[in-house]
């Protein structure tokens, strides 16, 4: 079942175990990649440290839960000028709760949209598109706004589909979001989305979840998120499990 951890506490995990001539392969729950060690490697459990060779597949050990830091507070952004001879109008941002959760949706339901080639041969981010149900637009649409005031937002609707586009005419944010984030095929949970403080990750979550996740109305009202990209659940685990929250992966 879901584990629940409150900040400095570990975060059990169970563990499958598979020896070999050189040391111990450790496989964690809800990990895919196997750790390799020692076969007296110490590894700390409920009941202290343990030495590797010495773990029973279907045991706990503990997790640490990473620490979420704030080293910085803001981006700047430049907007590229159609026939203003290349001027540009710089946008600055701060990594508020709001931020986190346009991140987070974005993660979950975004895509980027590209120019043409430059002479440079440059193919840069035009603008941010939202792949959403038609019943989330006037909420995501209103946030947005509060959000980016100065950018213009539309949508794009299908008459054969109940999913509605919704774009984020913004390069400068487009351009940010490709270096930082990463497009649709290669986004991914970046390690500095720990170091923009707890308002941040909390949004970020939040906007995941409102992407991804769906509650299950039983005894437990659980939040449960699916996803084909294994990184992204994966970093979500670890930033509920930093901000405090119970998280459990099936």
């Amino acid at each position: 079942g879901v584990q629940t951890c409150a900040l400095p506490i570990c975060f059990p995990v169970t563990i499958s175990r598979r020896k070999s001539e050189n040391g111990v392969e450790l496989t964690f729950w809800g990990n895919p990649y196997p750790l390799h060690v020692s076969k007296d490697h110490p590894i700390k459990t409920p009941r202290g440290f343990v030495e590797a060779e010495q773990l029973c597949a279907g045991e706990f050990v503990e997790y640490p839960a990473r620490k979420i830091k704030e080293t910085k507070n803001k981006i700047t952004v430049k907007d590229r000028k159609r026939g203003l001879g290349g001027r540009y109008a710089e946008r600055v941002y701060n990594y508020t709760k709001d931020f986190g959760w346009f991140v987070g949706v974005y993660l979950a339901e975004g895509s980027l949209d590209y120019s043409p080639k430059t002479k440079d041969s440059q193919q840069r981010a035009s603008r941010i598109s939202l792949s959403v149900h038609q019943k989330e637009v006037p909420y995501i649409i209103s946030r947005l706004g509060q959000l980016f005031p100065e950018v213009k937002i539309t949508t794009n609707e299908s008459k054969n589909s109940k999913t509605v586009i919704i774009r984020i005419n913004s390069n400068g944010l487009a351009g940010w979001v490709d270096e930082f984030i990463g497009n649709s095929k290669n986004k991914h949970w970046q390690e500095w989305f720990f170091l923009r403080g707890e308002e941040f990750a909390s949004g970020l979550v939040e906007g995941y979840i409102e992407g991804d996740g769906h509650i299950t109305f039983n005894k437990s009202n659980e939040i449960r998120i699916t996803s084909t990209r294994g990184d992204l659940i994966w970093g979500v685990r670890d930033m509920c499990i930093a901000l405090g929250y119970g998280f459990g992966i099936s």
